[in-house]
């Protein structure tokens, strides 16, 4: 019998002052933004895996709703495809929590756990290549944290 346990994956907290700071972007421009991120991940996205390891500390990017990158490592990035848009930024929801088996990661099993929102399964995991990563980067820099 499989027993998912809930690792805490992070907590962010927007600070007042960095929310009064910055003005909303557009949807149109965050869409764009999404957009472009997307396409950038994908073209350094390997074959799907059916799980990855969960050990460690680690972090994520958001992509847009349906997409983030879950980073164990530095060579060990992750694209992974959620359920649907199950993640609505521009309302404050994020990441606080990935359930996971025995340290495993599974597709089509394991969830993604967002504040402000339902859980999100997770449908596709992909790993990234970092040196694909690096060439596209704007700045050239792989890391997407």
């Amino acid at each position: 019998m499989r027993i998912a346990t809930l690792s805490i994956v992070a907590t962010m907290i927007l600070s007042a002052a960095a929310c009064s700071t910055t003005p909303p972007a557009s949807a149109s421009t965050r869409e764009a933004k999404e957009a472009a991120a997307l396409a950038r991940y994908q073209a350094a996205a390997g074959s799907p895996v059916s799980s990855i390891n969960n050990f460690g500390s680690p972090r994520w990017d958001t992509v847009d709703g349906s997409h983030i990158v879950y980073v164990v490592s530095p060579k060990h990035q992750y694209l992974m495809t959620l359920s649907g848009p199950c993640m609505d930024w521009a309302t404050g929801a994020y990441i606080i929590g990935v359930s996971s088996d025995m340290g495993r990661i599974y597709t089509n099993f394991d969830r993604i756990y967002v504040s402000r929102g339902p859980a999100c399964s997770i449908k596709q995991i992909q790993p990234l290549d970092a040196g694909k990563l690096l060439e596209s980067a704007p700045n050239g820099d792989a890391r997407v944290i």
